[in-house]
């Protein structure tokens, strides 16, 4: 077997245009004609400022912005510029020296603010960039556990913040995806740990509430041809074949299309799911018709969900260790042979049950499930 691990439908390098650039060749869109724009008139340029006569008081500082305006159609006369309004140095008018900042005329000084004035405590505080955020905001006095000094971790600690756990997290510690069964272990006795987590109700994965609804019916018996019984194999079916390759040891013949069209159990449900304690996901098989499953809808449900493939979450997970990995990828290549376009499309949720691919039969589970009976082969 290859040292390089089977491929997984959902692996960044199953994409070949995941990270593929544009396209360089055009696209129908872009060939199409483009609708012709209106004809805009011709710009002119700008014409010579219009000077607009000023009203009340300029305020000091900010002279008023007067808008560009042209003159008026038919005007012959020269074009007057804007007025410049001088920059103020002296007084101001009467009630606006109480809000800007001007120039003191000639001999006159500012007023002196007092010592403790908010002014005064702005500018020492900007004046003095280097001194300590945390001495200039805190005003608690020292206490046992704190010193004058500041964060050893702020100026000349040599410890770093250390990364994200998120993201060192390693694949392997992940739990397993909500499809998997909350009741499933890949440990070498899946009955015991399933045993163990119904007793201490142990179900991180807790099944939905339309799926425990579907399953409220009463007592059922099931098809003589799928029945499972220890003492004598009812059916076989490689899991890893289509549902035409089926064998019911009561017939003598081979598998008719009208042998299939029987009910799958008496009286007949509308809706069946099955599990198996080797494998980590339910199948659920629903009817087409308004009575019940059939035997054909039950073995396509089973079939369909054997040929799903899995993805990466399925394959790293704190279920799955290296043995286990190997083991399914072993399964993957023995079920592939030398089939190159099988190969490509990675592993089948069927190999997670490794050699145990023998279906012999149904009976009944608890809470209205159905267990399929496989074997090695």
């Amino acid at each position: 077997m290859s040292d390089e691990p089977p491929p997984l439908v959902d692996y960044p390098g199953q994409q070949p245009y995941a990270n593929a650039g544009w396209p360089t060749h055009g696209t129908p869109m872009f060939g199409m004609g483009h609708f012709p724009a209106p004809v805009q008139p011709e710009w002119g340029g700008f014409g010579t400022p219009w000077a607009a006569p000023s009203a009340g008081v300029l305020t000091p500082m900010f002279p008023a912005a007067q808008p560009v305006q042209q003159p008026p159609p038919g005007w012959a006369g020269p074009s007057p510029a804007v007025t410049q309004v001088p920059f103020p140095t002296g007084t101001v008018a009467q009630g606006n020296d109480d809000w800007v900042h001007v120039q003191p005329a000639p001999g006159e000084a500012w007023p002196v603010e007092p010592k403790g004035s908010l002014s005064n405590r702005f500018a020492s505080m900007m004046s003095s960039p280097s001194r300590s955020m945390s001495k200039r905001s805190s005003s608690r006095p020292l206490s046992p556990f704190s010193t004058d000094s500041s964060s050893p971790s702020s100026r000349h600690s040599d410890l770093t913040r250390s990364a994200s756990w998120t993201s060192s997290v390693d694949e392997n510690t992940k739990r397993p995806p909500r499809e998997w069964r909350s009741d499933f272990s890949m440990s070498r006795s899946p009955r015991l740990g399933a045993a163990i987590g119904s007793l201490l109700h142990l179900s991180p994965r807790p099944r939905s509430a339309s799926r425990r609804g579907s399953l409220s019916s009463p007592k059922v018996t099931l098809n003589p041809y799928i029945r499972y019984s220890s003492s004598r194999m009812s059916m076989f079916l490689d899991l890893r074949e289509p549902p035409p390759r089926v064998r019911f040891l009561e017939l003598p013949r081979d598998v008719s299309e009208w042998d299939l069209m029987r009910y799958a159990c008496e009286p007949p449900l509308p809706v069946m799911v099955f599990y198996s304690p080797a494998f980590p996901w339910y199948i659920e098989a629903r009817t087409q018709n308004p009575v019940g499953v059939t035997l054909y809808e039950m073995f396509m449900a089973i079939w369909q969900c054997m040929m799903t493939p899995i993805s990466h979450e399925d394959y790293y997970n704190n279920e799955m260790d290296q043995e286990a990995r190997e083991l399914i990828a072993l399964a993957w290549a023995q079920r592939c042979g030398e089939n190159q376009e099988e190969r490509n499309k990675g592993i089948r949720r069927v190999d997670f049950l490794m050699e145990k691919v023998g279906l012999e039969g149904v009976t009944k589970g608890k809470d209205g499930y159905f267990e399929l009976k496989i074997k090695k082969v």
